[in-house]
């Protein structure tokens, strides 16, 4: 049997297949790189837009209660109440002034950062307490200073806070008008004896005492601590500056008592919690119990990060323009009856490879520039005052 040989040459990819095929898979895994970077800035971009309209949103919904119910007080159901100023005003400082002269909102704003000014928002820091001018003339609370950052408004609300557990005493002896003390008891036990309750208010803090069935009440500075059982409108200096005058009060407060703390809170844009040199993150804080008497004692609580920027203008009543807080126009501050705030909100993280240069507008007129890879949104919202206390 003849066996035929046949003589096959070698077979396989040759050098210029081979290099197609390189090329083609680096254009392949090119593409899927591409694909990739650009859904990541996409994922950053809307993560960041998330995130500063979730800040937006609750720090809008803050913001909006407190201004609209600034300056008033859910006392006796609504109904109305005449009500008496036991305090001397002629030498309160500013904290006593505001609560019972300046209406229920009052605006520190910081230097050139006013209606038709651009300027170029500070690195993250805070401002000097000089920079941020108030109606009257006075600093930035000494609380504040040092925390709330430079380029930024803060806002102060008056409110009024019931002291819940307590009311006036029926049992004998009876409230007296002329006596400098109103004893309290027990709200479920009002003909208990003098001494079965503490006021549980601090000396020096801003009270309204109402008696909602005859509609009428007083204000006055408490001058005794927190564990007496009775507030005293003695003519003390216990907080800074403040006594009350020397005159009666203008009720016998009995079982129909009720009893209202007053405070200014303050809103600011300050450094969160967890920001660091390297990774500065702005944040929305709500500051409480805060006053000259008692800075010590300041409640910092904050509330959204992101927020970058805070510019607040004032419209009041009769006058068709929102006006900034230094506008000698505005006068009487009770007056206020609208409120425009503009918030900025910053993504917490860098979202694109390279600075870009942006001027935001924050509304009649104001303008501020600034410049690195951070995404910024602008929410604005304008705010009705309502129910405003009227002091006789």
């Amino acid at each position: 049997m003849r066996q035929t040989l046949f003589n096959r040459r070698a077979r396989g990819f040759s050098l210029i297949e081979l290099l197609i095929a390189l090329i083609l898979g680096l254009l392949v895994t090119g593409a899927l790189v591409q694909l990739f970077l650009a859904n990541r800035l996409t994922y950053s971009v809307s993560d960041g837009l998330v995130r500063a309209q979730e800040s937006a949103r609750y720090s809008m919904e803050r913001l909006n209660r407190d201004l609209r119910m600034a300056g008033s007080a859910p006392m006796c159901s609504g109904a109305p109440v005449e009500l008496n100023l036991i305090i001397d005003t002629s030498g309160a400082d500013g904290d006593v002034a505001d609560i019972v002269n300046a209406g229920g909102i009052m605006l520190f704003d910081y230097t050139n950062t006013g209606a038709g000014d651009t300027y170029a928002f500070p690195e993250y820091g805070p401002g000097n307490s000089n920079n941020w001018d108030h109606f009257d003339g006075s600093s930035l609370p000494p609380a504040l200073a040092g925390r709330a950052l430079a380029g930024t408004d803060v806002i102060a609300l008056r409110t009024m806070e019931a002291v819940t557990g307590i009311t006036g005493c029926t049992g004998s002896p009876p409230n007296n008008p002329n006596a400098s003390a109103l004893n309290v008891c027990p709200d479920d036990d009002p003909g208990g004896s003098v001494g079965s309750a503490n006021t549980g208010v601090d000396q020096g803090t801003v009270v309204t005492a109402v008696d909602c069935t005859a509609g009428v009440g007083d204000i006055f500075v408490n001058n005794n601590n927190a564990n007496a059982s009775a507030f005293n409108r003695g003519q003390g200096n216990n907080h800074t500056g403040v006594r009350n005058r020397n005159v009666n009060w203008s009720h016998s407060y009995r079982e129909n008592t009720e009893f209202y703390r007053s405070e200014v809170i303050y809103y600011f844009i300050g450094l969160s919690a967890g920001s660091t040199a390297a990774r500065p993150r702005p944040a929305l804080f709500r500051v409480r119990n805060c006053n000259a008497a008692n800075a010590a004692n300041c409640v910092f609580e904050e509330l959204a990060e992101g927020v970058e920027n805070l510019q607040v203008f004032v419209r009041t009543e009769g006058d068709n323009t929102f006006r900034d807080p230094r506008d000698n126009a505005i006068g009487d501050w009770s007056n206020v009856a609208a409120v425009e705030l503009n918030l900025v909100l910053v993504s917490p993280e860098e979202v694109d490879n390279k600075d870009l240069a942006q001027t935001i507008d924050l509304g009649n007129g104001l303008n501020v520039n600034v410049d690195d890879r951070r995404i910024r949104v602008v929410y604005s919202n304008t705010v009705a005052v309502r129910n405003r206390i009227i002091v006789r």
